[in-house]
């Protein structure tokens, strides 16, 4: 069992480290879901494109 244990602490920060390199995206993208029974209003949502994230990871792993 302290083998899982060791195993999830590491996994755990790393996930940390992780995070302190991420930044929110800009939501610049914008989406609209429409009701399926013709009833009700159309409801619109912002979201951010999977490739922003990809930008900023690909600059950084260029080297020097």
């Amino acid at each position: 069992m302290q083998r899982s244990s060791a195993s999830i602490a590491a996994l755990a920060t790393a996930l940390a480290k992780a995070q302190i390199e991420l930044a929110n995206p800009e939501k610049s993208l914008t989406g609209t879901i429409e009701p399926q029974d013709g009833k009700g209003n159309a409801r619109q949502f912002r979201y951010a494109p999977l490739s922003s994230g990809l930008e900023n990871r690909a600059q950084d792993a260029r080297p020097a």
